[in-house]
């Protein structure tokens, strides 16, 4: 949070006050009729057990919505109107 704080050129801060509050956020997303979805990914690299990282040895949930269902909501959103740009930005 603080490194997203510092790069807001408005000093406003970041958007959330904790992490518990960006699971918050997350976790009361809708996304249309979109579900969750997740799989865990695991390291497969080798691990030296006496020097194995806790990150090495456990999995990690990855949770998405299907993006083609996704955008298929967004651009059939009427209340976005003209306000979503589909045009190919160089960010």
């Amino acid at each position: 949070m603080q490194i997203w704080a510092a790069r807001h050129s408005n000093n406003k801060g970041a958007p959330f006050s904790s992490k518990e509050h960006l699971h918050e956020v997350i976790d009361s997303t809708t996304l249309g009729d979109v579900p969750w979805e997740s799989f865990t990914v695991y390291y497969n690299g080798s691990i030296n057990e006496a020097e194995a990282a806790s990150w090495k040895v456990k999995g990690w949930d990855v949770w998405y919505g299907n993006a083609r269902s996704v955008l298929h909501n967004q651009l059939g959103n009427t209340e976005i109107g003209n306000e979503f740009d589909v045009a190919a930005q160089h960010v």
